[in-house]
Parts: C-alpha cells; structure tokens; sequence
C-alpha cells in the first residue's frame, strides 16, 4: 500500500468499547448481542534489558485487559502493538487477555486474579473499565491500576494508584478539516460520535474550525449516538447525513468509524480513519488514517512505576509523539486542493512547534439561562418514546411557561447512569430504578424520588413462543441474555418466588433482542415496551412476560433529585414537574404529534433523526408503554402519581432482598410533596384545569 508517513502526535478519545475487525471487505461492528469470548490470560517470553554486566534490569510485570480482538485494525489492535513494543524492549513482562470480558463482575474477577498475583500494573483499555478499577484499586495498593477514560476525573474514578490515560484527538482533528475543507464539494461535513462528551466535542469542532479555515462557510452535521459498538446505527446516521449533502466525514470511537466508512464507500465519499490504519475498510475513499500510538503512555506508565513519578491523570498533545497521521496516496474520492495542502503543511508544523495552538472546545455552547432556573437534566437512554412527554413539554413550551430552562443530556448503555451523574454533582433531576436510587442512598447519597413515569416495572422475560418461559420457575436452568445491571432485579425476582439467585446461565447481551430471534439464548431480560414490538417487527413468534406478572412489583423510571437541589430550588423542581406532566398529558392525547417531535428533535432535546433512528415503529412503542404508565392510581391522581404505603411497603420489602445494606427509610427517600404542589387542585388532570 502505497502512503506517505507523516508524524502527527496526539492521541484518539478512548472513551469507547472495543470493536472487533472483519474478514471482510465491509468493515463490522462487533455483535453486540452475543457473548463475548475471553482467551486465556497470553504470556509472551520477554526480552531483557542488559546492563552491561550481564544483568537484566528490574522489569515491571503488566497485564492489559483489551475488550477486542488484537488484529480488529482498530482499538484493540493499536493499543496491543503499543504494549508488545514495550515487551520486545525488555521493559516489561506481559500478560493480555483480548475479547476480555465487558461487564463489571467479568472484568473484576480477571483483573483481581491479577492483582492477586502481584501484577505491577493492570491496564483496563476501555471505558467500561474504570468502575471495576475503581472498585479494585483501593483493595491492592500494591498494583497500579490504569484506564482508557480521558476524563481527567470528569468521571469520578480516582486514586493513588489509578491513572486515566487519555488522548488529544482534537488537534490531529483539526488537521484533517483542512484537507476535509479542501476536498469537499458541499462543504457540509459530517461526524458521528459515540457520546457527546468534552474529547468527542472537542474533536468535532477542531473538524469545522480547520475546514472553515479553508472554506468560512463550511458546516457541520453531527450525531451523538449513545453506542461506541453499534456500527450499523452509526452507518444509518452517516447516511443521513449524506442525504442532507455532507461529503466528508470524521467519527469518535471504532465502531463509529467501521459504519461511517462502511456508508462512505458505498457513495463514494470521503471519510478519515480511526485510531488505526483504516484504508483496506474503504480503500480510495479513506483521506488519511489517525494511528494511536498507545505505546507512549504505556511507557509513561512505566517509568511512572519504576522512577516513583506515577501520575494519577495521563495525556499526550501531538509534540509526545503518539500519533502518525497515514495520507493514503490511493485516494482518489476527492482531489485535496493546493492550498488546503500547503495550510496543512503549515499548520503542521506549527503545532509541532508550539506556535499554533487548537483550541479546545469539550462542550456545546451553554444556553442562556438564568442561574435561579436552570435545570441540569439527565436521562437514562437516548432519544426515545419514553421521553414524548419531555419533548412535547419542550415543543409546547410548558417549561418556559413555569420560569424553567432545563438542560439535558441523554444517557446510553455505556456511560455512567444518572445516579452517578447526580452523585457527581453533574447534574440536578434523573429518571432511574428504584433499587439503583436506594442503593446509592445507603452508600450517603441524599436524593428524593418525586414521581414515577411507569406504574409497573418495564422489565420482563422475552422468549420464543415454542419454549416460552411464563413463570419465575422456568427462568432457573436456562441460558437467560442480560446486561450486568439487570442481574440485581432478576435475583430478588427469583428470591421473591423461593428460588435460588443465579440458578440461570446468565449471557451478557446488548440491547438487541436477536439473541433471542436466533435462538443463542432461552430467554431475555427485556423491555416490555420494546423488546416484543421488536421481534413482533422481525416476524418472530415470541412471549413476554413482565417482572410484575411473575410476582415482583415496582415502580420503575422514577424521577427524583438532589436534596439539595429540591431544598434549594423548590419552585423550579415544582414547575418542572408541572410542565413534565403536562407534556405527557399532551403526548397521551395526541400520540403521532409527540412521536414527530421525539423524532425530529424540540428546542432543548435533539431528536431520533440525529441517531438514524427507524421512526416506522416508534408509535407502537408509545402505545405499549401507555399501560405501563396508568393504573386505579393515576385514573385518581395523575400521571407520575405515587402510593407512599406501597413503596414503603411491598417494594422497600423487595428492596431489602437486593442485598441493599442498610437500607434507607423509605420516609428518607420518597418526597410526595413535589407532586402535590405540582397538581395543586388539579389532579388528575393539569392540562383540564387550564383550560
């Protein structure tokens, strides 16, 4: 392959979950609902350091967990060849395990075995990472503990022997918008990122700003997907925005960039690699490559150890020397103009040298809000029918109605959940379960839970109709798809009906109900409003039963706040909630309305287009959640009502059986008046009482 090398130092947000590489010409997404596979822990015969006298030089021993295959072309790959040039060094003694497990329980149990034998330095190469390094760390002093997490304690994971190594993807970023502004015939450019977070952000502006260097009018399409492993939504989204005439595309995160440069070379467009070579995924259409040197801040690390200057937070800018840019003398989707190409060359070398600084932008512009009333609002999923209400409150304008302005952010999969936000003080209202709520109260935590969105637990067991799986009883001996977090429910689900916690062989699974269509799992921990419209959808025979229907009942998706937040700003969490629960009033009369608006976006919440959502079935989501959602309750009392005697009756009893140690009072946690105040004398209907 013919390239020329040019040494461009900065390193690629690793805020990611790894992606494996594909045999194919379409580059793939790992599958993000089957198992994932972990090797034997892999020790390669180290070459020592001599001396001179004959004498090898103290080695440090590591061990890298990396969450992919080591020849992906991607994540995994880039960060293996980084520890191995350590190792043919004779700097270290190394261990690796790829396809290392995700979830939290799975990455514990091999990075304490670790530890346990007095490994000297354990790196977790992912995001997902960092809880269970968190958890370790303080327990084995002794080891050092690092993690791909660029948050330089934005994530609250820290501690004298943890570091957060990160990567500054911003200023090779703003490289490639020179050339992505003199190549592009629309001057629209397009970037999916896995999160909106400050190294994403930071590199997608860097993108525009170069291009506009080149072009003052060139703009900028961008989706935040919730997902660093979802490549085929990241190919829906690279397609919408084609369709909109963006040309030349960027992406944060390995996934992202299979799906981008998957649709890309479809259409003949332009895109730049990710972390890797990435050519050989769309050759003739890849402008350039971004190669991670991993290898830097490994060796960094290192010598941390071995001099006594271990750093706890870890980065590299484009002078450190961890990254090679590869311009790819085969592309040929575009021509580069002379001019971009020579202020390129320049910029360059300013950076190089010091005399030319890319800002860092880590956010979108903050709105303009009053302090007094401004809401930091977090949600627990991207864009979705759950939130009609919330965008219908928006589109409406119910909430500047109430003096409030509230600003959101979604959640995902792989990101911290709103419990952990609030925790962090990052934000002030979150919509979360009951037991995750209760669970951090007990550890200190000082929320109030002032709503409930659903009346019955959303969660069930999806399977297939010719072995269906109707009761508690025949959950036990099957192989049962499920997320790390949903394991807490399920077992005081089986508690519940007398039976044994774990008596299932638990599968770690995405969100993707497939498993289940194709027949890898027994049954599924689902959502009741989703999951069966899903397989409904893909032509698949299927049974779903709920948690509730199986004896366990709880409220689920609750609201609630900081203490602090609600003693200190009453009235805007009052007109919150008013405002919140006359949107889900108006999305409960007029459905297909509130399903565009969720679709295409409101003023402070963007919508399911800017993740290529199918909008096709989002409607009969609405309506499946519509049961979930009402009960004798809210007939009486309203949407988001509460029963204070059930909560602090039956479900603090299934809470008791969680594990939850102490358990809070109930009377601690559940705060009825915020839903009083916000109804006043209009229960159960806000919107009838204003006419």
């Amino acid at each position: 392959m013919g390239y020329r090398r040019i040494a461009v130092l900065a390193c690629v947000v690793g805020l990611l979950a790894g992606a494996c590489g594909s045999d194919s010409d379409e580059p793939a997404a790992p599958a993000v609902t089957a198992a994932p596979t972990t090797a034997a822990p892999t020790t390669a015969a180290p070459v020592a350091a001599d001396d001179g006298d004959g004498a090898a030089d103290a080695k440090v021993s590591v061990a890298i967990l990396l969450p992919c295959a080591i020849n992906d072309l991607s994540w995994c790959q880039a960060a293996y060849e980084g520890v191995k040039e350590l190792e043919a060094e004779g700097l270290i003694d190394l261990q690796f395990v790829e396809n290392a497990p995700f979830d939290a329980q799975g990455a514990t149990r091999v990075m304490s075995g670790f530890a346990n034998d007095g490994v000297d330095l354990i790196i977790g190469h992912s995001f997902d990472y960092g809880a269970p390094i968190h958890e370790l760390a303080p327990e084995f002093p002794d080891s050092h503990f690092a993690w791909q997490g660029s948050c330089g304690g934005w994530c609250g994971v820290e501690g004298p022997n943890i570091v957060d190594y990160a990567m500054n993807m911003h200023e090779p970023a703003y490289l490639a918008g020179i050339l992505a502004g003199g190549s592009s015939q629309t001057g629209v450019l397009g970037s999916n990122s896995g999160y909106d977070i400050p190294v994403c952000r930071a590199s997608v502006e860097a993108f525009l700003l170069g291009a506009q260097e080149v072009n003052p009018a060139a703009t900028r399409l961008d989706a935040f997907l919730g997902s660093w492993i979802d490549a085929a939504l990241a190919k829906e989204a690279t397609a919408a925005q084609a369709d909109q005439g963006a040309d030349v595309f960027m992406a944060c995160g390995n996934a992202n960039s299979f799906g981008m440069l998957a649709e890309v070379a479809e259409r003949g467009l332009s895109g730049f690699g990710y972390v890797y070579d990435e050519s050989a995924l769309a050759p003739g259409n890849v402008v350039a490559s971004m190669w991670s040197k991993f290898g830097v801040n490994f060796r960094k690390m290192v010598e941390g150890i071995q001099n006594g200057t271990w750093e706890e937070y870890l980065t590299t800018p484009m002078s450190g020397g961890a990254f090679e840019l590869l311009m790819h003398s085969e592309f040929n989707a575009a021509e580069i103009s002379a001019e971009a190409m020579a202020l390129y060359e320049t910029r360059l070398a300013g950076i190089m040298d010091g005399t030319f600084e890319v800002p860092f932008i880590g956010a979108a512009p903050e709105p303009e809000v009053a302090e007094a009333t401004s809401v930091r609002v977090r949600l627990n999923w991207i864009a979705d029918p759950g939130f009609a209400g919330l965008y219908m409150a928006d589109e409406l304008g119910y909430f500047a109605d109430e003096g409030v302005e509230p600003v959101f952010e979604f959640g995902g999969p792989n990101v911290p959940h709103p419990v952990q936000i609030l925790a962090g003080g990052a934000a002030d209202i979150g919509f979360g379960g009951l037991s995750m709520i209760a669970d951090s109260a007990s550890q200190g935590e000082e929320f109030v839970v002032f709503g409930t969105r659903l009346q019955q637990g959303i969660l069930g067991i999806s399977s297939l109709a010719e072995s269906p799986i109707y009761t508690a009883e025949e959950i036990c001996g099957k192989k049962i798809g499920a997320t790390p977090g949903d394991i807490v429910q399920l077992d005081a689900l089986l508690t519940l009906n007398g039976l044994e916690p774990g008596c299932y062989e638990m599968v770690p699974v995405g969100w993707d109900p497939s498993p289940v269509a194709e027949g890898l799992v027994d049954g599924m921990v689902n959502y009741m409003n989703s999951h069966p419209v899903v397989l409904d959808g893909m032509g698949i025979d299927n049974v779903a039963v709920s948690y509730a229907d199986m004896g366990l009942a709880m409220y689920h998706d609750l609201a609630f706040a900081t203490k602090e937040f609600a003693e200190n700003h009453r009235d805007a969490l009052v007109g919150f909630t008013r405002a919140m629960v006359k949107g889900w009033e108006a999305a409960f009369a007029d459905p297909e309305t509130a399903m565009d608006v969720m679709y295409n976006g409101s003023p402070n919440l963007g919508g399911g287009v800017d993740v290529g959502m199918d909008i096709s079935y989002q409607i009969y989501i609405h309506y499946a959640q519509v049961p979930l959602m009402e009960s004798s309750l809210t007939e009486t009392d309203g949407l988001f009502s509460m029963s204070y005697d059930e909560m602090a009756g039956a479900m603090w009893d299934v809470l008791a059986l969680t594990g939850i140690d102490p358990l809070p009072e109930a009377a601690d946690v559940i705060d009825m008046s915020i839903l009083d105040d916000a109804f006043g004398d209009c229960r159960p209907s806000i919107l009838a009482c204003d006419g």
